[in-house]
């Protein structure tokens, strides 16, 4: 049996708008949120546990005006290390993360001015995509502007345009002397990645298509498939065995546009499936 790799995959046609995540509507000392169906988890490195905070006076930013959720490390500021924590999305879903709102102090919160840095590492499958540095000093971090949250813009931070690359996760960590560390209004959206081949697509049929609810599938290959909704999360897992009729029941997705979709080394098998009911 050939072996297939499977991957979460946005295609053009997918339309997923830049998103901000704010934390107002998650829930006080956890360690995960959801934003627009999205899981993302958090992890302490130091410092910590970093978790979702909220205070009733709006300390936080989001991206206009003081906010009263955001994630920091209040509970265990005064513990050994330099504060760090990483954001990772679950299931291992790609996207961009366009710009953060920063927050570095010592645990009084009373001093912003601190020696130091803060880098911000991508990592997509535990490799390495990008690594920008923020340097201490920074005229902004005031409490008079933007309730003393720095705004980090991946399009231009650290001197290159990281905006746009693929990452699962990404790393906070932080040098010199800084204690609390606090992340505000996360705007990020679903990675792009293009469909690598479709010169094998007829090798997959699909009927009825559009289907309501359960429809065929005809390959000329053994695997495991994945249908992806508009946004790019996974919706439904199956198997297919070759040159035959596999009847595959997705009664449980509601109407919409999703892709059937299988990637080897070489080439990635994409169709289109319309549910109409």
């Amino acid at each position: 049996m050939k072996k297939f790799y499977f991957i979460l995959i946005l295609v053009s046609q997918f339309i997923f708008c830049q998103t901000t995540e704010t934390f107002e509507t998650e829930t006080p000392g956890s360690t995960s949120f959801t934003d627009n169906g999205q899981v993302f988890n958090i992890t302490t490195q130091a410092r910590g546990p970093f978790d979702i905070y909220y205070h009733a006076t709006a300390y936080g930013w989001n991206g206009t005006a003081n906010d009263n959720y955001y994630i920091d490390n209040s509970s265990f500021c005064n513990g050994a290390g330099l504060p760090g924590f990483t954001i990772s999305s679950a299931g291992a879903t790609s996207f961009r993360l366009k710009s953060f709102y920063i927050y570095l102090a010592l645990c009084n919160s009373a001093t912003l001015t601190n020696t130091g840095t803060m880098t911000v590492t991508g990592k997509l499958g535990g490799i390495v995509k990008y690594t920008a540095t923020l340097a201490s000093g920074v005229s902004n971090m005031s409490y008079v502007f933007q309730n003393g949250f720095t705004r980090i813009d991946l399009s231009t931070f650290g001197g290159n345009d990281n905006s746009n690359i693929n990452i699962d996760e990404f790393v906070i960590s932080t040098t010199g002397n800084y204690e609390y560390l606090a992340l505000d209004a996360m705007e990020w959206d679903i990675a792009a990645l293009g469909i690598d081949s479709f010169e094998n697509a007829s090798a997959l049929l699909i009927y009825p298509n559009p289907t309501d609810g359960v429809f065929k599938i005809n390959s000329n290959f053994d695997g495991d498939f994945l249908i992806v909704n508009q946004i790019g999360q996974t919706v439904k897992t199956f198997k297919v065995s070759s040159n035959v009729e596999n009847e595959i029941n997705i009664e449980e997705l509601t109407n919409g546009i999703y892709y059937i979709i299988g990637k080897d080394e070489t080439k990635t098998l994409s169709k289109k499936l319309i549910v109409r009911k």
